[in-house]
């Protein structure tokens, strides 16, 4: 009878399963990975891959959430730089978000909603429940009225950001690190205004 693993085992299994996964994802599109691919970047067998997630689909999914949460910790530690060094600020959050091991810039939307749609309804609910929770934390952090208006701004800025990032064509990576740079100043900026409209409404 095989020894059952520690819960420390499993995390070390999981979080090796999960630096493998980014390089994957790097390489290959989400909606192409198939669950050969994964078990040979693992080096796992499939028997024993069902035993840590219950799908391929889950499975992308938490490696792109779990890669999320660790460069969002990053940028928001650089964030609270921005009112004492704005400038090394900016330049710190751009590195950050052009990081070959960030999946914001090998990953899109539609991607999540690719898996999401692959995966139990629950998962669907949570992360428009988490969606929401995060803005609503983040505005009250903020003392900025969460208004579906900022919320749409805000989402489309990310959206075309996350689009720069991720084209690495012929323009020169340069130019691509410039215009990372001008869209961070530009969310900062609608944050800013944002915040100063709202203490002039009080």
């Amino acid at each position: 009878m095989p020894r059952k693993l520690t819960s420390e085992e499993i995390e070390a299994q999981k979080d090796f399963m999960y630096e493998r996964t980014v390089k994957l994802i790097a390489r290959k599109d989400i909606d192409s990975i198939t669950l050969d691919d994964i078990l040979e970047e693992v080096q796992m067998a499939k028997g024993s891959f069902y035993k840590y997630y219950p799908s391929k689909e889950i499975f992308l999914y938490e490696v792109i959430k779990k890669n999320e949460r660790i460069f969002s910790e990053k940028m928001f530690e650089t964030a609270q730089m921005i009112t004492v060094d704005l400038e090394t600020a900016f330049e710190t959050m751009t590195d950050i978000i052009m990081s070959k091991d960030f999946l914001f810039q090998y990953t899109s939307p539609n991607d999540q909603e690719f898996l999401l749609r692959k995966m139990p309804l629950e998962y669907r609910k949570r992360e428009e429940e988490k969606s929401k929770n995060n803005f609503l934390r983040l505005c009250q952090g903020l003392n900025i009225t969460p208004t579906e208006e900022f919320f749409g701004a805000i989402t489309y800025l990310m959206n075309a950001l996350q689009i720069i990032v991720a084209d690495t064509a012929v323009y020169g990576e340069n130019g691509r690190k410039k215009a990372v740079s001008i869209m961070i100043q530009a969310i900062y900026g609608l944050f800013t205004k944002e915040i100063e409209e709202n203490g002039e409404n009080k």
